[in-house]
């Protein structure tokens, strides 16, 4: 057990999800589309790190609707809940509506090998208060 010296707020999330991709999707991280690439994420993405995001926030860029079969967004059931969380306008992948993104990572062998962000809807959350606690 640990001891805070000061009183703090922390949010948990209930029901967070993981942005995944198949190991064969190619990956970029850029401040535009790169050519020849099945996803490029913008390469500022990890400043979205532990914020609520509206909908319409700009992810990244997928020239094919096809490469979508190839992302998902698992719940704790390992069911996909891609359509829930974001969409494609365009060849832009955005949220399709407000969440909190969190441990966003602009890392490709992370965001291949595990998944390149967690997200969870606003309204799946609590916000509890830790009392402060003598040292």
């Amino acid at each position: 057990m640990f001891e805070l010296d000061h009183a703090a707020d922390m949010d948990i999330y209930h029901d967070p999800v993981r942005l995944e991709m198949e190991k064969s999707v190619t990956l970029a991280f850029a401040d535009a589309p790169v050519l020849g690439v099945d996803l490029t994420t913008w390469d500022k993405v990890d400043q979205l790190n532990f914020r609520l995001v509206p909908t319409n926030t700009h992810i990244g860029w997928i020239p094919e609707v096809s490469v979508l079969k190839h992302l998902r967004v698992v719940d704790a059931r390992g069911d996909n809940r891609l359509e829930n969380y974001f969409e494609i306008c365009g060849d832009r992948l955005q949220t399709k509506a407000p969440q909190k993104l969190f441990m966003v990572n602009i890392r490709p062998d992370i965001a291949l090998s595990d998944c390149l962000l967690y997200s969870a809807f606003e309204t799946e959350h609590a916000r509890v208060h830790l009392e402060d606690r003598p040292k």
